[in-house]
């Protein structure tokens, strides 16, 4: 593939939608937009937005933790499918490959629920890259759909719009596993448009671990159908700007959503973390946890909304934002909302922040832990938390990793030693 060219090229309704898209870009958000309010893009003004030509991942960019999962994993570098990395198993295909096959099945649902006010999903719409396309009827796929997104630096900075499709039909079930990774200054823009139909049940892991010179801009939208199960764990540890942000409409009676993350900030790292749940059917259920610890000068954010719309009598909505502060030079922005037009409904938030507990120190330090040990094991056990919804122990010791990880490499925990 070389620059410039498009996957799914010379597809009528394809070029349409990209065309219509650049026509309905006027910029990026700015803090004037009440959604944009703590995080500015001012970092991106001058950004050149590269095109990218196929690359091949640099050296150990792949996980292999990952890998040894056992299912299709799919390769992504600079928004390229690389078929000699992936491992194609069962439905799960890249965009390119379900165009050639099926374009018509992908029309039925590209496009269709992503948020059209957005400004980067309308950016991505106009320059769509390759990304995951998954279709089950029915069935249930036993290993995990591992995905990766590896970005390369360039000197121009390169930017990838990924755009991915998920279809789960009645009583399907599926887990994917996606990793946003790679090296250097590079921007990436992915959509997610996630379908769960009446009984499905989607679990979905997402590891932002891009470079500290990254900026990853997610956006996720979904929609549940009756009885039908969404269940998110994300874990933000990388990029020098991450935001994740997720539009879920619970659009039948019994749908559930469980979103559970944590974000781990140093250096002046920004991540921020926006969702917005919408009940629009009676006895729908969700529940939002989000836990973080920042060090040095990091930034958090988290915005998270649960809207229960006229007649949706029933709805169980809860929602908790709880961060540590490990130095007194980072910074935490958290704005819970609940907005309630029904009756007979049970809807909580909260928020807390704050340093670590001093008497759980003191408790470990008087029976012989060292303190930088003692702190670790303290934020460790705090944020993992965000993880123990995870039904399989793989998958939670998969999180709990890459938590020590991030601990072991700060500097400030090192110096309290």
């Amino acid at each position: 593939m070389t620059v410039g060219t498009r996957i799914g090229e010379g597809i009528g309704w394809l070029d349409d939608l990209r065309h219509q898209n650049r026509t309905a870009f006027h910029g990026l958000p700015t803090p004037k937009m009440e959604s944009w309010k703590y995080t500015s893009l001012k970092p991106l003004y001058g950004f050149a937005f590269a095109r990218p030509s196929s690359h091949e991942p640099p050296a150990g960019a792949t996980e292999a933790a990952l890998a040894a999962l056992g299912g299709a994993r799919l390769i992504f570098v600079d928004g390229i499918f690389n078929a000699g990395l992936s491992r194609l198993i069962g439905p799960a295909m890249p965009l390119s490959l379900a165009l050639l096959k099926d374009a018509g099945a992908v029309h039925a649902r590209l496009g269709h629920i992503a948020a059209s006010d957005d400004p980067l999903t309308t950016l991505n719409g106009g320059f769509i890259d390759d990304g995951l396309v998954l279709m089950i009827d029915g069935a249930t796929v036993e290993k995990p759909i591992v995905v990766e997104h590896i970005s390369t630096a360039a000197p121009d900075g390169i930017a990838s719009h990924p755009r991915s499709v998920i279809v789960l039909k009645a009583n399907a079930r599926a887990t994917v596993i996606e990793r946003f990774s790679g090296t250097g200054r590079y921007l990436t823009n992915p959509v997610s448009e996630i379908v769960v139909e009446d009984g499905a049940k989607l679990t979905h892991i997402r590891l932002f671990e891009d470079s500290e010179a990254a900026f990853n801009l997610s956006h996720l939208t979904a929609r549940i159908g009756k009885d039908g199960a969404y269940e998110s764990h994300v874990l933000a540890t990388g990029g020098a700007l991450v935001r994740n942000e997720m539009r879920i409409e619970l659009a039948a009676a019994g749908a559930d959503v469980s979103l559970n993350g944590a974000y781990l900030g140093r250096g002046k790292q920004h991540t921020d973390h926006t969702t917005v749940l919408r009940h629009s059917a009676p006895h729908t259920t969700s529940r939002q946890l989000y836990k973080g610890a920042l060090d040095d000068a990091s930034r958090g954010v988290f915005q998270g909304n649960i809207y229960v719309g006229e007649g949706a009598d029933g709805t169980d909505g809860q929602m908790s934002n709880r961060t540590i502060l490990l130095s007194d030079r980072c910074e935490m922005d958290s704005k819970p909302q609940l907005e309630i037009y029904a009756d007979d409904v049970k809807c909580a938030h909260g928020a807390t922040v704050g340093e670590l507990d001093e008497d759980a120190l003191f408790y470990l330090r008087a029976r012989g832990v060292p303190e930088r040990q003692a702190r670790e094991l303290l934020v460790e056990g705090f944020v993992a938390e965000a993880f123990d919804a995870l039904a399989e122990p793989a998958l939670v010791e998969l999180m709990r990793a890459r938590i020590v990880h991030w601990l072991a490499a700060g500097k400030t925990l090192r110096e309290a030693a």
